[in-house]
């Protein structure tokens, strides 16, 4: 079965939730974009024209999007960037892994720099843990 939403669409990204959760629980990561395709048996979303991937502590956006929801994968491209805490990440291509109820891992590749108010760096990849906060280029 696959699905088409355009529009403005948007797609929650949540695994399942077990038990009685003893601090609050984060929302799920959302996805918008203009166009999305939903392959419900292979879990692939594709989403093009104004992309955005949030887990409201992250924020990714480009102009297209493919993500693989069994591996927690996605990959961004067209003027791809990442906004958090840690500052801004760009790239020509972004590479995401997510958890259901957050992004653990972001790599830019293709002139990618990582911007933040104490410095700037500039590699050809730049890949920022965000479990550890650590960043290698």
């Amino acid at each position: 079965m696959r699905a088409v939403l355009a529009s403005a669409a948007a797609l929650v990204l949540a695994g399942p939730v077990h038990g009685a959760p003893s601090s609050p629980v984060p929302p799920p990561i959302s996805v918008t974009a203009d166009v999305m395709n939903i392959d419900a048996v292979s879990r692939v979303v594709t989403a093009a024209g104004r992309v955005s991937i949030s887990d409201g502590v992250i924020t990714a956006t480009a102009q297209r999007a493919t993500l693989y929801q069994r591996e927690g994968r996605g990959v961004l491209s067209g003027d791809a960037r990442a906004t958090g805490p840690q500052g801004v990440l760009k790239g020509a291509e972004m590479t995401i892994t997510y958890a259901a109820r957050a992004i653990t891992r972001l790599a830019a590749r293709g002139q990618a720099s990582l911007e933040s108010k104490n410095l700037t760096i500039v590699a050809g990849t730049v890949t920022m843990f965000l479990a550890d906060d650590s960043v290698t280029a």
